[in-house]
């Protein structure tokens, strides 16, 4: 007959190696456990510094280009940039006066959103000098202006948001000249590029007897 301590000791034994066993296991399992708890935390800082570097990028990108303020009804502009001419001798007079070819040309004014993406802008324009006189005595036979400034322009500006950075926009408008040979009220259009506060545009004023073509850059301030 089999003592009963006997198969307690047994069980008892069998119990402690089959924990030894385990042990192993179990602490491998831990281990990955850990292992991937500190991976996932590890990864999830990596995304959190991703998103703060991406959101300093961005807010440095828009104190670069100075985002825009499309929650402002009303901006003042400025604009700088080159006029090209193409008057013939026969438009500007005798021997001694000589048709400019470009000239830098400025622009300043005010604008009113009407709506995001329509504005309506009053600005005057020095648009430069199509003239030089070489000869000061030939100025007495001038058929034209020397100087196109104190140009007056009106005109809608539609931006359109196709839902990018560099939005595309068109101009059309009026604009009035009161000079010393000629009187004029005549179409003004425009096409351009604009990101944020900084437009760049090509402008068609249609002078009497030859048209100015310009390209400008112009800065927007909203208040």
């Amino acid at each position: 007959m089999t003592h009963p301590n006997l198969f307690t000791h047994l069980a008892f034994a069998l119990a402690l190696v089959m924990s030894a066993l385990a042990a192993p296991a179990y602490a491998d399992g831990m281990s990955r456990g850990l292992m991937k708890d500190t991976m996932s935390r590890d990864s999830m800082m990596d995304k959190e510094s991703m998103m703060k570097d991406s959101m300093s990028k961005d807010s440095m990108m828009g104190r670069m280009f100075g985002d825009m303020r499309t929650d402002s009804r009303g901006y003042i502009f400025g604009s700088i940039g080159m006029a090209n001419y193409d008057l013939s001798q026969s438009d500007i007079g005798p021997e001694g006066l000589e048709a400019d070819s470009d000239d830098v040309i400025w622009h300043g004014g005010i604008g009113f959103r009407i709506s995001p993406t329509l504005s309506f802008e009053l600005a005057m324009a020095d648009l430069g000098s199509p003239v030089n006189p070489k000869n000061i005595a030939a100025i007495v036979g001038r058929k034209t202006d020397f100087e196109y400034d104190e140009v007056y322009e009106f005109s809608f500006v539609n931006v359109f948001d196709i839902g990018r950075d560099y939005k595309p926009l068109g101009r059309v408008g009026m604009f009035s000249y009161d000079g010393d040979f000629s009187n004029q009220d005549e179409l003004l259009f425009g096409l351009g590029v604009m990101r944020g506060p900084f437009r760049l545009e090509w402008n068609y004023h249609d002078f009497d007897p030859e048209a100015v073509n310009s390209v400008v850059a112009s800065y927007l301030f909203s208040f």
